[in-house]
């Protein structure tokens, strides 16, 4: 059992940042959910969540200017939980500056 992870989207705004994960479903029959790590340094895991049978997960209000890493585990309905698929990372960045402005024109005057 084991789940390749890739971070699909990061989106920002001024008070938060959200990180969407998501992985390739495993096929096992008797595949019972997967849990989601995370965390500040590489393999070193300080969250982890079991998010069922999921396979894409948005994640909320990660601190600015800060790495996190992520993995995946499989587990089954006997208990028996793979080992950690690979591991994805990024780098979280508050987008904080205003939006550009629009709808600016210029024609020659006479």
């Amino acid at each position: 059992m084991l789940a390749l992870l890739l971070i699909t989207a990061i989106s920002t705004t001024a008070n938060s940042t959200d990180v969407t994960v998501k992985w390739q479903a495993n096929s096992e029959a008797d595949l019972a959910g997967y849990k989601l790590y995370w965390g500040t340094a590489t393999r070193d895991y300080q969250v982890v969540m079991d998010v069922g049978m999921d396979t894409v997960r948005v994640l909320h209000d990660f601190q600015d200017s800060t790495m996190y890493y992520f993995t995946v585990t499989a587990y089954d309905t006997a208990g028996n939980e793979s080992v950690y698929g690979n591991e994805d990372s990024v780098y979280v960045v508050h987008d904080k500056a205003p939006s550009p402005p629009v709808g600016c024109t210029a024609k020659q005057t006479r």
